[in-house]
């Protein structure tokens, strides 16, 4: 699923024409497309599933937002969490809210999960889209790069990464210049407030700055035309070397 994977792919075909390529699942153009809807509130978006804490954490979130310095902040209450997830997420989150004061714990908004197709519009009234993952180490997860990752960056709103992976999708990150990867609470925080002036300032928010030309590589019209290169390339190739039926020499 990501160029992590190719070199170890590539041992079980090596001396084979041609390579193991990488072609990312990417997004869906037709359904994400950018819109700036103003809103009154600051929404922070989470879609998915959190299998364990283990995996998808957001505690540098919750402890960003309970230091005194976003207390200001918090206590305006115009800045919400919006959680669209499973039963066990919910109850995954409210474990670890637990242990959070309870100002951080009205922040949370629990909302049922969307079918797809309604994703990019919850995407769109966000103020920030929060992606979840693990750090890349020795014993752990290597080359995860979620579609989130890419359904994202096309609705060219900030997104903040915790942890961040420290590898593939940190890279993609950065390389869109669409948000950032935060490995502590001061990161975090010293993101939040940026795009809170922002949303302050404009009554929504948007990545100005983003590369859409490299973000527009990943859409699902784009990886399909590579494929089809890739298939045509390799249907050249066949034809100028004869089938293995050809070569097998009758007795």
């Amino acid at each position: 699923v990501s160029p992590w994977h190719q070199p170890i792919l590539s041992k079980g075909v090596q001396g084979a024409t041609p390579p193991v390529y990488c072609l990312f699942n990417g997004y869906e153009e037709t359904l994400f497309v950018p819109t700036q809807e103003t809103n009154d509130h600051f929404k922070i978006v989470f879609t998915g599933r959190l299998l364990s804490l283990g995996m998808r954490n957001p505690h540098l979130l919750f402890d960003a937002l309970a230091s005194t310095e976003l207390q200001e902040l918090v206590t305006a209450q115009k800045l919400g969490i919006y959680w669209y997830v499973d039963d066990h997420s919910k109850q995954l989150l409210q474990h670890l809210l637990a242990s959070y004061p309870e100002r951080i714990q009205r922040l949370q908004h629990f909302c049922p999960m969307v079918p797809f197709e309604q994703v990019p519009k919850v995407l769109s009234e966000s103020s920030l889209i929060l992606l979840l993952n693990n750090r890349e180490e020795s014993n752990g997860p290597h080359g995860i790069v979620s579609t989130k990752i890419f359904e994202a960056m096309a609705m060219q709103k900030p997104i903040l990464s915790i942890p961040g992976d420290g590898a593939i999708s940190d890279a993609i990150l950065q390389r869109a210049n669409v948000g950032t990867s935060c490995t502590s609470s001061d990161e975090v925080m010293q993101f939040l407030k940026a795009c809170y002036r922002s949303w302050q300032k404009n009554g929504y928010t948007c990545t100005e700055n983003a590369d859409r030309a490299y973000i527009q590589h990943f859409t699902r019209q784009n990886i399909a035309c590579a494929f089809a290169r890739l298939t045509e390339k390799v249907w050249r190739a066949s034809c100028s070397t004869p089938s293995r039926i050809e070569q097998i020499k009758p007795k």
